[in-house]
């Protein structure tokens, strides 16, 4: 597969985020069950795309690390995940060193070690997507709506690496796009301009970001086998939940109560 052809899984997967945010009820559940699915897929798909010596332990390390990460979430809460989940990264950290000892053939060691431990490390922090919606619903309808402008403008951003264009024109359009339909969307909830700007912004920097991660993993070999790149296809938007907790905790933290956003403490 080529990336044009990668572009619209990796624009579903974010309209998929997207859509669970915006249902009136069982949103948290929904997207959940997605952030699951999201993880599922990489298990299977990411140690096939590195080519890693032993797959099946890789993935299952993988599968431990991000339903694990996603079931703290739903069982305790996001209050406190960010600690939690650096425990989840260290503990995976040592299962990836605890599954070479156990391998009886310790060919390709390093690329077995760093593989393991980056996949479980994206699993991981899928959950993060998660704790962006339980901030954003606990502050009020704007804030679900600012989460909402900074993924519609990551999916349509994706989505336009999908056209017949020369990859500058792509790269080009794909950030412009994601910037002004979040900005759009924010204008459209007549957020004041401050908040607008800053919907622009995460919109551009979210796309930025998703678009390293998939060029970057679009020049691994495997790639363009086609259940090779779901890991392609699904790892960028994995990834960029970070950041749009970022932009979240941002406004919420810095910008006044009248602009637009319910200020309360985010823990």
């Amino acid at each position: 597969m080529t990336p044009s052809e990668r572009a619209p899984l990796t624009g579903a997967c974010a309209l998929a985020l997207a859509a669970a945010m915006a249902l009136p009820v069982y949103s948290g559940e929904t997207l959940a069950g997605i952030l699951a699915l999201f993880v599922v897929l990489m298990c299977v798909s990411w140690p096939r795309l590195l080519e890693l010596p032993s797959r099946t332990g890789s993935a299952i390390i993988m599968a431990l690390a991000g339903l694990g990460s996603l079931a703290l979430a739903l069982i305790f809460g996001t209050t406190g995940l960010t600690s939690k989940l650096v425990i989840v990264i260290a503990v995976s950290l040592f299962l990836s060193f605890a599954h070479e000892m156990l391998r009886r053939e310790r060919s390709r060691l390093t690329l077995s070690i760093s593989g393991t431990a980056s996949g479980a490390l994206i699993a991981t922090l899928t959950v993060i997507w998660l704790k962006c919606w339980s901030l954003a619903s606990t502050n009020g309808p704007a804030t679900v709506g600012f989460l909402l402008a900074m993924t519609m403008g990551l999916a349509l951003g994706t989505l336009f690496l999908a056209l017949p264009l020369p990859a500058p024109a792509r790269v080009s359009g794909a950030i412009t796009l994601g910037a002004l339909t979040s900005g759009f969307l924010g204008w459209a909830l007549h957020y004041p301009p401050s908040i607008i700007a800053m919907s622009t912004l995460a919109g551009a920097v979210l796309c930025t970001a998703a678009l390293f991660v998939f060029f970057l993993l679009s020049r691994v070999i495997g790639a363009s086998d086609p259940r090779r790149s779901l890991a392609v296809a699904i790892a960028p938007i994995a990834l960029t939940g970070i950041l749009a907790l970022l932009f979240l905790e941002v406004a919420l933290s810095y910008v006044p109560a009248d602009l637009g956003l319910t200020v309360i403490p985010t823990a």
